[in-house]
């Protein structure tokens, strides 16, 4: 069970990937072509979550409905600039410190 975080092709579990690492790779990501894809994947309990910034290139969704927790997970990640077209550094660790309060 983990919480794992993507950016481009760079992952690291949420433990390792502090502010500054966070912040260093999206900006990299917005110099080298422009669109960032930020990826949150986590496993954890009842949570089995992929969570894609809009520069991700689309897989399609799950076919299966979001339990309550997923849900609030998805609120979050939607009022943090998850599914906008510009998510920031600051975002992306505003939503990952809420998103430990929440599991």
């Amino acid at each position: 069970m983990s919480v794992r975080v993507k950016i481009g092709n760079q992952e690291h579990d949420l433990a390792q990937a502090d502010k500054h690492w966070i912040t260093s790779q999206i900006r990299d990501q917005q110099s080298d072509n422009g669109s960032v894809c930020v990826q949150i994947i986590i496993e954890k309990g009842d949570v089995n979550l992929r969570l894609r910034s809009a520069g991700c290139p689309s897989t399609g969704g799950g076919a299966r409905q979001a339990n309550p927790n997923e849900l609030r997970i998805l609120d979050l990640w939607q009022q943090h600039g998850g599914k906008e077209g510009h998510l920031g550094g600051g975002e992306v660790v505003a939503f990952l410190s809420q998103l430990q309060r929440i599991l």
